[in-house]
């Protein structure tokens, strides 16, 4: 009887363990299916994503992308893949938030060691857009989020050395225009407004940036030149100032621009400051000379009228015609190009190609 009891429990406890362990294949089976459903929704959710992405469907991309970083905020996919649509919408500081959001929840030290180049290359692109925009502020900000991935960077510290410069000088471009264009002289302390930071900053600049105000544009391009009036789509177009200048030199050009270069009816003037002359005895030295006439692309082409000023004696006046940048001539055996219409000077042909420099 005894004998019979005992395996009686033996069986109960076989069935109780027997129950545990199917509860527990259960829960573990459970799991495993909640695991494998979470990482399939985020695969199904990157593939919408991206497949929106390349339909430009950008907000039903970036409801997808969304529900990823839902879904694992410690991942980088879903982060770029929003950023990736909010820039394609010209959307950048949304495209930002989601890459500093990333930065956050994602941990800089991971983005470093995994995905540092895409985020770079992100918030490179957005700078730059900013920038194109003739937004200094918020480029410099996000230059500055780079310099942070990349404290090592000699590259983007200098960037940002030169836009900071620059942006600290925009007030007095505006001034330095507006005084050029409003007195139609121009006078060696206009340069002068400009900081010595700034000279040093242009010098060295690769690509051109603008800047805004009252419907007028300033562009600084590289080597120094600067541009003053009306664009259209990010070209210069209309009415437009070309201005370059040292204590020795000014360079002003003054006339129509289309697709970006100086076409149709031009004015350029040279000024030489008479103090920074190193002379020579017995020589007369020009102060300024001007030529005004039709350009093609910043070349002149067709009749124009040549004026040099003198520090003393004659000032020179010619009329003459180009080809394509070079003097035709007017003597038969074809050394001049014309004879001053105050004193007979002659004016030789050469082999100077005229032209708005630097455009």
């Amino acid at each position: 009887m005894k004998l019979q009891n005992m395996i009686f429990m033996l069986i109960n406890k076989m069935k109780q363990l027997q129950k545990i362990g199917i509860i527990l294949v259960l829960v573990v089976g459970i799991a495993a299916g909640c695991g494998k459903n979470t990482e399939t929704q985020i695969t199904e959710q990157l593939e919408l994503g991206n497949k929106y992405l390349a339909e430009m469907d950008y907000e039903a991309a970036i409801v997808a992308f969304d529900k990823v970083i839902a879904l694992a905020p410690k991942r980088m996919d879903g982060y770029m893949g929003s950023s990736k649509a909010y820039f394609a919408q010209k959307k950048y500081a949304e495209a930002a938030d989601i890459l500093d959001k990333a930065l956050q929840n994602v941990g800089t030290k991971a983005i470093v060691q995994t995905n540092m180049e895409s985020v770079i290359e992100m918030y490179n692109s957005i700078a730059e857009n900013y920038l194109a925009e003739s937004d200094l502020e918020n480029a410099l900000k996000y230059y500055a989020q780079i310099e942070q991935l990349t404290p090592d960077s000699e590259e983007i510290k200098k960037k940002i050395d030169e836009l900071s410069k620059l942006n600290q000088n925009k007030d007095n471009l505006f001034e330095m225009a507006s005084s050029i264009v409003q007195e139609s002289t121009y006078d060696f302390k206009d340069t002068e407004i400009l900081s010595e930071d700034f000279l040093n900053a242009v010098k060295d600049l690769e690509n051109a940036v603008f800047f805004v105000k009252d419907g007028n544009y300033i562009g600084v391009y590289p080597g120094g030149y600067i541009y003053y009036g009306s664009m259209t789509d990010g070209m210069r177009a209309g009415n437009g100032y070309w201005y370059y200048g040292n204590e020795r030199n000014i360079m002003i050009a003054h006339g129509n621009w289309e697709n970006d270069k100086p076409n149709g009816q031009f004015a350029l003037e040279r000024i030489t400051n008479s103090e920074k002359i190193d002379r020579e005895p017995g020589k007369i030295y020009g102060l300024k000379n001007s030529i005004d006439g039709t350009v093609v692309n910043g070349v002149f082409d067709g009749p124009a009228s040549i004026t040099w000023i003198m520090e003393e004696g004659c000032n020179h006046e010619w009329n003459v015609i180009y080809n394509e940048g070079r003097l035709q001539s007017e003597s038969a055996d074809g050394k001049d190009a014309a004879y001053c219409t105050k004193c007979g000077a002659n004016l030789l042909v050469g082999e100077h190609i005229e032209k708005v420099q630097g455009v």
